[in-house]
């Protein structure tokens, strides 16, 4: 069995699993310096195992400049993490993405790999450098996608895959095995935090059936239109039609998302797009 060195580290996120995580790590007996987070449930968890505890807003940059450490990991944090805090650890700084770089590269991966009908996924634990998500691949999981697949379902999958090949990285990091991977750059492909679907994610009846679903699978998490509807987040709870093509005959339409059932159109009402 290959010998092990305990690492010292620092956590920054925002959710479950960076608790996860942490909890993986003191388990193999590493140490966690602190954690930067502003949520109240990972402040509590910190305070309970006697972890130092940093918001995000303060200058914790000046903390982590106080003695050496090994790890940075940035696990679901969603902003840009300063260059100068990149070259602090004395080994890497490690982040989690919850997309199969170097392709969904940015914000609401899942989302946009629903909207546009991937059949398989993947997650990635990688380097973080300047350019966003661009890093050498140190950890990577691919997996088929469900027919039925939601953005609920396939975050859960998401951060399960995660967890489980966090496990091996860390074992990986403390016996000096890791093998990075460069990423070729020429498959990638970003998704900025400002980018939204058409038509403020309103569905339309001109484009196929599946194209509907797929919108519908993005944005609500929930996606069964005959169980929650369709709660649009993004703008209305709406439905985009042309209506100088419609007649009365064109109220009823069969919508494959909800399986063979037929959607009655009772009500419209006339929008600009």
């Amino acid at each position: 069995m290959a010998s092990e060195d305990k690492f010292s580290c620092y956590l920054i996120g925002v959710n479950r699993l960076l608790q996860e995580c942490g909890d993986a790590l003191l388990k193999k007996g590493h140490e966690i310096r602190g954690v930067i987070t502003a949520s109240d449930a990972l402040l509590d968890w910190a305070d309970d195992r006697d972890i130092p505890t940093f918001d995000p807003k303060s200058d914790y940059q000046s903390e982590l400049a106080s003695e050496p450490f090994d790890y940075f990991f940035s696990i679901t944090w969603f902003s840009i993490i300063p260059e100068p805090i990149l070259a602090m650890p004395q080994k890497m700084a490690i982040n989690f993405h919850d997309g199969p770089l170097p392709r969904y590269a940015g914000l609401n991966a899942p989302a946009w790999a629903l909207m546009h009908g991937e059949k398989n996924y993947g997650i990635t634990w990688h380097v973080m450098t300047a350019g966003v998500d661009t890093g050498d691949i140190l950890k990577q999981e691919h997996f088929a996608l469900d027919a039925r697949e939601t953005s609920l379902s396939l975050n859960a999958t998401c951060f399960e895959k995660a967890l489980a090949s966090f496990d091996v990285l860390i074992d990986e990091l403390s016996q000096s095995r890791l093998v990075r991977q460069v990423q070729d750059q020429g498959e990638r492909s970003y998704f900025g935090k400002h980018l939204r679907p058409s038509a403020a994610g309103a569905l339309d009846w001109n484009q196929p059936a599946i194209g509907n679903q797929r919108r519908i699978e993005h944005i609500n998490p929930f996606s069964s239109l005959s169980l929650h509807g369709f709660e649009n987040g993004l703008a209305f709870n709406g439905i985009q039609v042309s209506f100088y093509r419609m007649n009365i005959q064109d109220f009823i339409f069969q919508f494959c998302c909800c399986g063979s059932r037929w959607i009655t159109i009772r009500h419209f009402e006339f929008a600009n797009f």
